[in-house]
């Protein structure tokens, strides 16, 4: 296999993140290391099988060091256990608590820390806001049991050594100039406040920019509960459908026309957010968009794993993160198997009618979800304890019409002067709210179950994934000799 360096270069990055922890806390030595070998591999290129072990084994020693350089206690954890008055940018999208505060990661020259406050703001609070939190900083608290959470792990390994529990949040005025995607993301979210009610406002910024700060908690529920919280995040299907429309408008495989396609999505990606899910969508759509300049063909799974370790690379403790799983799970589940099974259970032919081009699209559609819930359950009952039957239902209209909502949002904010569009935007959110609140109501929506072990997890995958590839050719065969027969016919 061509690219097969690739995938050891991946699972070498994974190796290296999970070891760091057994080795001294030297990440200079590992980086030192990792440079040597690259330098002796270029030297020995000459020596194809010495110069691919020399140029692979950095992705290992890098990973170790820059685990280990994330992994070392920052300045705040000296400070823990007393009232304190921090200062910095919120780093992450506020998220409101069951309690009616709001929860964000706050970081400044010391550190990030979680900052937690008992009750609502007065003022609508975003990312990249500048704040002064006052409150008690403390140590995450560790699991008391066996088996129990550990919520101090939890937190660490997002990058996240202590928590602040904050009885007042002051907003900061600060002079600077905005990037062009903070204006972008500034310029939606105010287009939304101004046209629809606080609630609806709140469910279309989640879509368009993943910003759930204004969105109320029981409805955050709902799309929990029914699996489909993915669409409250700027995830591959937002960037792929934005893609895809870029590509309709400016066409594929002109420099000129790509180049510009690149510069919309990516001003649109960091606008939504800089978190796993974002920028693993960005880098695959952005590769499947320059093969062609390329003359090469993307290959789906290649694409997945170059993201993967665009991402771990520099933020290793991505690795842990359960979104990011959820996300890399899911995706590589479709990839192996959604293009296999729907070939099997109902071909695609030019000459079908258009009646039965719907129905066919109506069951691939829960096909895709279905392999979807399967790819993702394993991974939601281990971090959530949450099992959804009603997933691959909820998944097919919610999804389609949320999407059918991100493009009319997206139209809307460009084209200020098309007013009538904000009325089709709001009759939508609220069918989609209805929809959400309808599956989650029904019984056993999702039920709570116990985490499964870690062990169980990764069977469950390799039993799901290592026969893909053989599933694949044994189709491919079966197929192209029945279009032969056929054809001798």
């Amino acid at each position: 296999m061509r690219l097969r360096p690739l995938f050891c270069a991946l699972a070498l990055v994974v190796l290296g993140i999970l070891a760091a922890p057994l080795f001294a806390h030297q990440p200079l030595i590992f980086d030192s290391l990792a440079l040597a070998s690259a330098v002796v591999g270029v030297a020995f290129l000459r020596r194809p099988a010495l110069a691919t072990s020399l140029l692979l084994l950095p992705f290992l020693l890098f990973a170790v060091g820059q685990t280990q350089r994330t992994l070392q206690p920052d300045a705040l954890t000296l400070l823990a256990g007393r009232y304190q008055i921090l200062s910095g940018r919120v780093e992450t999208a506020p998220e409101p608590t069951r309690q009616g505060g709001l929860r964000f990661v706050l970081a400044n020259p010391q550190g990030q820390t979680q900052v937690t406050t008992r009750t609502a703001l007065p003022l609508p609070l975003h990312r990249g806001d500048f704040v002064t939190a006052h409150g008690r900083l403390e140590l995450p608290p560790r699991a008391t049991n066996p088996g129990e959470f550990d919520y101090r792990a939890y937190l660490l390994r997002q990058g996240i050594h202590t928590v602040l529990y904050a009885n007042r949040v002051d907003m900061q005025l600060l002079l600077r100039r905005a990037t062009p995607a903070e204006r972008l993301r500034e310029t939606i979210r105010s287009a939304c406040h101004a046209h629809l009610s606080p609630e609806n406002a709140g469910l279309l910024a989640g879509l368009l920019v993943s910003d759930r700060s204004q969105l109320p908690a029981n409805l955050q529920d709902a799309f929990a509960r029914t699996g489909t919280i993915h669409i409250l995040s700027t995830s591959g299907l937002h960037l792929s459908v934005f893609a895809g429309i870029l590509v309709a408008l400016f066409g594929r495989g002109k420099p000129l026309p790509t180049l510009l396609a690149l510069a919309l999505l990516w001003t649109y990606a960091l606008a939504a957010g800089t978190g796993g899910a974002v920028m693993r969508s960005a880098v695959m759509t952005t590769t499947l968009l320059l093969a062609p300049l390329l003359k090469r063909e993307a290959e789906p799974l290649h694409t997945l794993a170059f993201a993967a370790i665009l991402i771990l690379l520099p933020e290793p403790l991505a690795l842990y993160d359960p979104g990011t799983q959820l996300s890399f799970a899911t995706v590589t589940t479709l990839v192996a198997w959604a293009r296999p099974l729907e070939n099997l259970l109902w071909p695609w032919e030019p000459e079908q009618r258009l009646l039965t081009r719907f129905f066919r699209a109506c069951t691939v559609g829960l096909l895709i979800g279905l392999l979807a819930q399967v790819g993702s359950a394993p991974l939601v009952a281990y971090h959530y304890n949450l099992f959804s039957w009603v997933s691959p239902l909820a998944n097919l209209p919610i999804a389609a019409l949320a999407e059918a909502l991100l493009l009319l949002g997206l139209a809307a904010v460009a084209l200020p002067f098309l007013t009538p569009l904000w009325w089709l935007i709001s009759v939508g959110l609220t069918l989609l709210k209805t929809l959400a609140l309808a599956f989650a109501a029904l019984p056993y929506a999702a039920l709570s179950i116990a985490s499964p072990p870690a062990e169980l997890v990764l069977i469950w995958y390799a039993i799901l994934l290592l026969p893909a590839p053989y599933v694949r050719v044994r189709l491919n065969r079966r197929r192209f000799r029945g279009a032969f027969l056929e054809e001798k016919v």
